[in-house]
C-alpha cells in the first residue's frame, strides 16, 4: 500500500500486525512507524524494540496453536519512536493498537498533528462507540481553521476486535523481540464515520487485514455491540479467588478460558441476552453472543452431530479453538487489574449498561458486572466508562436512535 503508516501502540497487536504486513509486503517497510510511550516503566522495552538488530516472528498452525508452522527472522525493521507527533505527521493511515482504555487519550495527542487530509484513523477493537468518541474530540473546535477542516475529514474506522490472535515477548534482559501469530478471524465487523462511500473505503482499509475478511455495518455502534466481552469480564469475576492465589504464589498458572466452569458461562449466555435485546431496542440485529463468535471466528459448530444445540461450555471445550491446552497456551491474569476488566469495564460493559439505561430496560446481569467490580475497590474505572456525553450522544438521540445516526453521515 502507498503512504505513510503510524502504528499506536508498539505492544502485542502493534508489533504481530507491523511484522505480518511486511512478511506479506502490504506496507514497505520504510513506510512503517511505531509509536511506544516511555511512560509507566516501558523505557527499557522501547530501547529494546529501537536497538534489536531483528525481531522473529512465529506463526502457529492455524489447526493447533500450540504447534508452529513457520519461523522468520526480519531484519529490516520498521522505526520505533516515542514521538507521536513523528509518527502521526505526514501519516495517510492511523492504526491505534492499545487496550480500548486508551483510545480516547491517544485520539486526543495525536489529533494536533495529524495533517493529511482525508487519512484514515483505524482504530483496532474499538470497543462500544470508540468511533463517536474518536470523532467528538476530532470535531472539537480547537486549532487553526485549516486544522479543524483537516481533523473534520479524518476516515474513522474501528473494528469489533483486534482480527488476530496473538503474543508479542520484549525480553528486556536478552534484549529480543518475538511474536507469535496464533490464528487470523475468518471475519471482522468494521464500521466507521463518515467512511462513506462505506464499500470503497473498505475495500481500501482491507489489506490491512488479509486474510481476515471485513464485514461493513451501518451504524457507529453496531461493531462494538456485536462483540462481547462476557468471556474477558465475566470470566475474570468468576476466578477472583483463582487469580488471587496465582499472584500470592498459592497455586499454579492455569488456563483462562478452560477454567471457566457451567455456571459461568450460563451466566455469560444470560450477560449476551441482555445484550441482544439492547441491540434490538436500538434496531440493529441482535447482538452476537460468543456461541456465534465462536463459531463465526474459528468454525466451532454450534450444534452437535445430532443437531442438538452445544452450550458455550460446550463450544469452548473444543480442540479446534485457540485457547485449547495447557496454560501456556491462554495463561489467565495473575492480576484483576487486569485489561480484561480495565479495558472491557469501561469500553464495552458501561456503555451497553448506559444504552440499556437511557431505553429504559432492566440489565440485572450488567448491573451485577458492575456491582462486583465496585465491591472489589475498582469504582475508578467504572468512572472512566465511556457515557452518552464521551460519545457525543444523548438519552433523547438513543431513543430515536436511526434518526440519530444519520448526523453522523
Amino acid at each position: 500500500m502507498r503512504g505513510k503508516v503510524a502504528v499506536i501502540g508498539a505492544g502485542q497487536g502493534g508489533i504481530t500486525f507491523s511484522l505480518l504486513w511486511i512478511l506479506n509486503k502490504v506496507v514497505p517497510t520504510k513506510n512503517l512507524t511505531l509509536f511506544e510511550s516511555p511512560a509507566g516503566g516501558l523505557k527499557k522495552r522501547l530501547d529494546v524494540l529501537q536497538q534489536a538488530e531483528s525481531w522473529t516472528f512465529k506463526i502457529a498452525n492455524p489447526k493447533d496453536a500450540a504447534k508452529i508452522k513457520s519461523t522468520h527472522e526480519i531484519t529490516t525493521l520498521p522505526k520505533v519512536t516515542n514521538d507521536i507527533a513523528e509518527a502521526v505527521t505526514d501519516a495517510d493511515y492511523i492504526h491505534i493498537l492499545t487496550p480500548a482504555h486508551h483510545h480516547r487519550s491517544l485520539v486526543s495527542s495525536l489529533a494536533p498533528h495529524i495533517d493529511r487530509e482525508g487519512a484514515y484513523l483505524i482504530i483496532h477493537s474499538d470497543g462500544v462507540g470508540g468511533t463517536l468518541c474518536a470523532r467528538k474530540i476530532l470535531h472539537e473546535d480547537t486549532g487553526s481553521k485549516r486544522q479543524q477542516k483537516v481533523r473534520r475529514s479524518v476516515q474513522i474506522l474501528g473494528t469489533e476486535t483486534l482480527g488476530i490472535t496473538c503474543k508479542a515477548f520484549v525480553n528486556i534482559e536478552e534484549g529480543t523481540v518475538t511474536s507469535l501469530l496464533k490464528r487470523q478471524k475468518n471475519n471482522l465487523l468494521a464500521t466507521g464515520v463518515p467512511i462513506r462511500p462505506m464499500e470503497k473505503n473498505m475495500a481500501k482499509v482491507q489489506p490491512f487485514f488479509l486474510p481476515t475478511k471485513l464485514q461493513p455495518c451501518n451504524d457507529p455502534l453496531e461493531e462494538g455491540v456485536h462483540d462481547s466481552p462476557a468471556f474477558h469480564a465475566l470470566g475474570m469475576l468468576g476466578n477472583v479467588s483463582k487469580i488471587m492465589a496465582v499472584a500470592r504464589g498459592d497455586r499454579n498458572p492455569f488456563n483462562f478460558y478452560l477454567s471457566f466452569t457451567k455456571k459461568m458461562t450460563e451466566r455469560m449466555e444470560r450477560f449476551d441476552k441482555e445484550r441482544a435485546r439492547i441491540s434490538v431496542n436500538l434496531g440493529m440485529e441482535p447482538a452476537k453472543s460468543c456461541r456465534t463468535f465462536l463459531n463465526g471466528a474459528y468454525d466451532i459448530a454450534l450444534t452437535d452431530k445430532k443437531g442438538r444445540r452445544r452450550s458455550l461450555h460446550e463450544m469452548l471445550n473444543d480442540r479446534k479453538t485457540p485457547y485449547y491446552g495447557g496454560p501456556e497456551v491462554s495463561p489467565a491474569p495473575s492480576i484483576l487489574t487486569h485489561r480484561y476488566l480495565t479495558e472491557e469495564l469501561p469500553t464495552r460493559v458501561v456503555p451497553m449498561w448506559s444504552l440499556g439505561k437511557a431505553l429504559d430496560m432492566d440489565v440485572p446481569v450488567h448491573q451485577s458486572v458492575i456491582d462486583e467490580v465496585i465491591a472489589l475497590g475498582m469504582e475508578r474505572i467504572v468512572k472512566e466508562g465511556r457515557t452518552l456525553a464521551a460519545m457525543g450522544i444523548s438519552r433523547s438521540g438513543v431513543r430515536k436512535w436511526k434518526e440519530t445516526v444519520k448526523q453522523f453521515y
